[in-house]
């Protein structure tokens, strides 16, 4: 299992949730979430569509998410910004440049301070 797979699953039971319930509140499939809970899909198939449907399901915001899943955290344990980029390029997604902007977004959030609501 992926680290990322452990997180989410850990996120979906730290919020209380069934996969059932993640399924209906995310509008994700319940055989992707469960494909993706046991380390089916690799960590660069994660889209940002993806995500922002999990950190709904979950009650978080999409920063709080990345943040748990490791992505806009600078620590030496947690996926690079090269693997945000990688999954935001993914299956026809953004372009270079529309990637290299999201990520100056996620540098903007690593530096907001934690009170702010971005």
């Amino acid at each position: 299992m992926s680290k990322i797979a452990k997180i989410i699953k850990q996120l979906r039971e730290e919020a209380g949730l069934s996969a059932t319930d993640l399924h209906r509140r995310s509008g994700l499939s319940l055989a992707y979430i469960s494909k993706l809970e046991d380390g089916q899909y690799d960590e660069l198939a994660l889209r940002l569509k993806t995500a922002k449907s999990l950190s709904t399901g979950l009650g978080l915001t999409l920063r709080h998410f990345f943040e748990r899943i490791g992505v806009i955290e600078g620590n030496d344990n947690s996926p690079s910004l090269y693997l945000l980029k990688t999954a935001l390029r993914s299956d026809g997604g953004l372009s270079v440049e529309q990637a290299d902007n999201v990520l100056k977004y996620v540098d903007f959030i690593k530096s907001a301070p934690r009170d702010s609501k971005v």
